[in-house]
């Protein structure tokens, strides 16, 4: 899951472009107030968008977890939101688009939580029993993570068109994991008998069962999976310590 910048972010670039340019009119006119003025209307724009756009997506994951797809109606996400129905469809466009920014977002906050604890600085094989450690933690993004698994559901069931979406996502951890397995083979730390490709498939296979068994049954023991997991993930692949 490589760090991405989200699609709809498009447009807020292009706002501050505008006010940029505005501002540079504005100083060759030598008008500093003018550019103080719109420095501080594009941020205040900036995070009135950013904003809105978090409470949207927030309210459209919370009616998804609890109803479907089929519960996240604009009117219904607008109203949860404390928004109007007019901006989840001015924000998202369709459903369609709606549902690729939640996925969107959902994949983001993970590989921010994966940056945050330096997965990228880590040797390969630490690096996969790191991803498998964060990935099954519980945190305080649970509920939002959960949605992307309902979405998932659905793809196999009323929501075929959901499917490509799902193996676009699925195919990038997929790489990520092979390419790390690969990294370690190289160096020495993996088994090298491993099918890199086959592991990386088994794996992340793996994470999503889990993660929908603990949706299904709340009670399941989450940090004693973890531990059995990573433990398991260690002697297959080799790992010592």
């Amino acid at each position: 899951m490589a760090l991405r910048v989200r699609n709809h972010h498009r447009h807020d670039i292009g706002c501050v472009t505008n006010n940029i340019c505005a501002c540079y009119h504005g100083v060759t006119q030598g008008n500093e107030a003018f550019v103080d003025k719109q420095l501080e209307k594009t941020l205040t724009q900036a995070e009135r968008r950013a904003a809105s756009e978090e409470k949207l997506l927030r309210a459209a994951a919370e009616l998804i977890s609890e109803g479907g797809v089929v519960a996240a109606t604009f009117e219904r996400i607008g109203k949860r939101a404390g928004l109007s129905r007019g901006l989840v469809s001015q924000r998202f466009g369709s459903k369609e688009g709606l549902v690729n920014a939640l996925v969107d977002d959902v994949v983001q906050r993970f590989d921010e939580l994966l940056f945050q604890y330096h997965i990228h600085e880590l040797a390969p094989h630490e690096a996969i029993i790191a991803f498998v450690d964060i990935y099954l933690s519980e945190n305080d993004e649970d509920a939002v993570r959960d949605t992307y698994h309902v979405l998932l559901a659905e793809s196999l069931g009323a929501q075929p068109a959901l499917r490509p979406l799902f193996a676009r996502v699925h195919d990038v951890v997929r790489d990520r994991l092979r390419q790390l397995i690969e990294r370690g083979q190289k160096l020495g730390t993996i088994y090298k008998q491993l099918d890199a490709d086959a592991t990386a498939i088994s794996l992340g296979a793996f994470l999503l069962g889990v993660r929908i068994q603990c949706m299904v049954n709340p009670d399941t023991d989450i940090d004693a999976v973890r531990t059995n997991a990573i433990s398991s993930l260690r002697a297959m692949m080799g790992i010592k310590g």
